[in-house]
């Protein structure tokens, strides 16, 4: 599937910052530098990831190779988590309900940029599956499962070609 970014606008609207270069595809060494971003130090980062800050060093530097386990993947969610607070956790997984997606939507044959609001017409579960999805790192089934979850609740047959922005209303 090829992203339409929802992802990173979700991301955004959720964690209130881009976390530009660390997609699930993005080297380990790239996590690693945001997770040390984000947290504010090598040494937060290794408290976050249970290490020592020399293995952190060593990790960023390529002195040492992460040890199994650890993997690019994993690191999309240590990254989320590390920059979602719980409050934002909270107000973000309330704010689906309302959750409006800006872009340029295709129905019919009208394409154009528009704001739809969908949160209200999806089950409250199916957002919330799409949020662990999301948290989890597993960023190509939620974006399927939100386009599955508009198409089924929303409008049958639109697409969405390019989303712009998110917002999840408190």
């Amino acid at each position: 599937m090829t992203s339409n970014g929802f992802i990173d606008a979700f991301t955004l609207a959720v964690t209130g910052r881009a976390l530009d270069g660390i997609e699930a595809g993005a080297p380990f060494s790239s996590h690693l530098t945001a997770l040390v971003n984000i947290v504010g130090s090598k040494a937060a980062a290794a408290r976050t990831l249970g290490i020592s800050p020399t293995t952190v060093y060593r990790w960023m530097s390529g002195r040492q190779k992460p040890a199994k386990g650890r993997t690019a993947a994993g690191m999309v969610a240590i990254n989320r988590r590390a920059a979602t607070s719980r409050e934002r956790e909270q107000t973000a997984r309330i704010g689906m309900r309302g959750m409006i997606i800006h872009g340029v939507i295709h129905i019919s044959s009208d394409v154009k940029h528009r704001a739809i609001r969908v949160g209200p017409y999806i089950p409250r579960s199916t957002l919330g599956r799409i949020f662990n999805l999301w948290m989890g790192g597993q960023d190509e089934q939620a974006e399927t499962m939100m386009m599955k979850a508009i198409d089924k609740y929303y409008v049958g047959g639109m697409k969405l070609e390019a989303i712009t922005a998110v917002e999840l209303p408190e």
